[in-house]
């Protein structure tokens, strides 16, 4: 009879060994001077912080509806989405399927908004489908390097501090298939979905459309100053401020190459909202970073969606496997 730890620890080195093979590809087109994925240059996203603030705004009061209409409406107990107590599945469904409507709602008011408002188009909205397969493609491979360091980190940090998710706590307590495939549902495809239009699509791009006010806010007193006595920017700062990190020339059509800032601006964001689930922000922030990065380079959604969606679902794989251990 085969033993599974056996053929678990062969997933886990070859996990390991393809992610260091892409990693060790990436650092060598890196020292070559080479964007590892070409950088695919759009127009500036044209909502702003006023529309992003309405869709956080809206996602407030999605919830808020969907809380009040689960507890006083139709009497269901709520405070399981914190302490991962639920009376059976049924309970379990009826809260995460008021929730994940409530995030449908959420991404539809923000895409509506903007196209109505700014008449932003699909690609504006990274949702153009006109490289979908090689999108795939690259989420796939933007998966395979990033699991094992994102899992490793996790790893190491649950060791010394204690884990805590109310989902996880949920699926031990209830190991029932009816309980993985809801979960499943809201972690594998609803809150992807919605974690990338959110921060990936409305924040991140809001922030590389503004990106050298940002980062001459940012960077701006770093300047020394001249003996006219006006403030002059370091050549470094002067190319975050105009949206190209030092020493990377433009792109082919004369447009500025992206900073970080916005990529790290919206990946610290996206780490904060996970507080209160253990040590799950720091590995949340090195896996935003890589969702960002392939934001920004293809301005498309669906190399991070598939990378997340990966992801989300190996975990939940994972504690299918050992719920049932």
């Amino acid at each position: 009879m085969p033993n599974p730890q056996v053929e678990i620890g062969w997933v886990v080195w070859l996990a390991v060994g393809s992610s260091a093979a892409i990693w060790h590809w990436v650092i060598g087109r890196q020292r070559r001077g080479i964007d590892p994925l070409p950088h695919e240059p759009r127009r500036p996203a044209p909502w702003g912080g006023a529309d992003f603030a309405l869709v956080i705004m809206a996602m407030l009061l999605f919830d808020s509806v969907a809380v009040a209409v689960l507890r006083d409406a139709m009497g269901v107990p709520v405070d399981g989405l914190r302490s991962g107590e639920f009376a059976d599945v049924g309970e379990l469904e009826t809260v995460l399927g008021a929730l994940m409507i409530a995030k449908v709602a959420t991404i539809v008011f923000g895409i509506a908004l903007v196209r109505i408002r700014h008449g932003a188009t699909w690609e504006d909205l990274g949702l153009s489908t006109r490289r979908l397969g090689r999108d795939v493609a690259v989420g796939v491979l933007g998966f395979v390097a990033i699991a094992a360091p994102v899992y490793g980190l996790q790893a190491i940090l649950y060791h010394f501090f204690s884990k805590s998710h109310s989902l996880i706590e949920a699926l031990q307590k209830l190991p029932q298939d009816r309980a993985f495939v809801v979960i499943g549902v809201s972690v594998s495809v609803v809150a992807p979905w919605f974690e990338e239009m959110v921060f990936r699509v409305f924040l991140q791009g809001w922030l590389e459309a503004h990106q050298g006010r940002l980062a001459a806010l940012v960077l701006g007193e770093r300047g020394k100053r001249g003996a006219s006595g006006e403030a002059s920017l370091s050549p470094a700062v002067q190319g975050e401020a105009a949206g190209t990190s030092s020493g990377e020339p433009g792109d082919a059509d004369g447009q500025p190459r992206p900073s970080w800032m916005p990529v790290l601006l919206s990946s610290f964001v996206f780490a904060m909202l996970h507080v209160g689930q253990g040590p799950a922000p720091a590995p949340l922030f090195f896996l935003a970073l890589m969702l960002g990065y392939l934001y920004r380079q293809t301005h498309r959604v669906w190399p991070s969606l598939v990378v997340h969606f990966l992801l989300n679902s190996s975990t939940l794989a994972m504690l299918w496997v050992s719920t049932r251990g």
